[in-house]
C-alpha cells in the first residue's frame, strides 16, 4: 500500500429517504495522517452515469481509477453503490473481491436498519 495515494470510498445511495445521512468519516487505519474519507451521497443519474448504470444493472464495474460495486439487497433491491477510488494504482483482483464482500455486508446492515 502506498500511503501517498488519494484513496477514497464513496457510498452512493439510491434512496435518500430510506437512509437520511450526513456523514463524513475517516479511516483510522491510515498511519500517515492522510485519512481516506468515506463520503455519502444520493445517486443522481445525471451527475454520474457510471454509478447509475452500476445500480441499475447490479454489476461491479471497473473504470479508470474507480471500482463500482452495487449494494444489493434481497430480491431486486439495490440500496446503493460503493465507489472505491485509488489514485495512481489499479485495484488488484483480491481488492475487487474484497469490495464485493464489503458491499454485501453493507447491504445486510442496511436491510436490518430498514426493518427496525
Amino acid at each position: 500500500n502506498n500511503n501517498n495515494n488519494n484513496n477514497t470510498c464513496h457510498v452512493h445511495l439510491t434512496n435518500n429517504k430510506a437512509f437520511a445521512m450526513d456523514v463524513h468519516a475517516t479511516s483510522s487505519s491510515n498511519t500517515n495522517n492522510n485519512a481516506a474519507p468515506v463520503q455519502f451521497s444520493f445517486i443522481s443519474h445525471k451527475d454520474d452515469p457510471t454509478v447509475a448504470r452500476c445500480a441499475r444493472d447490479q454489476v461491479p464495474t471497473l473504470q479508470d481509477d474507480s471500482f463500482y460495486v452495487p449494494i444489493r439487497g434481497t430480491g431486486a433491491t439495490t440500496w446503493g453503490v460503493l465507489e472505491f477510488q485509488q489514485d495512481g494504482l489499479s485495484l488488484s483482483q483480491e481488492d475487487q473481491q474484497t469490495a464485493v464482500i464489503v458491499a454485501r455486508h453493507v447491504a445486510i446492515f442496511m436491510e436490518r436498519l430498514a426493518r427496525d
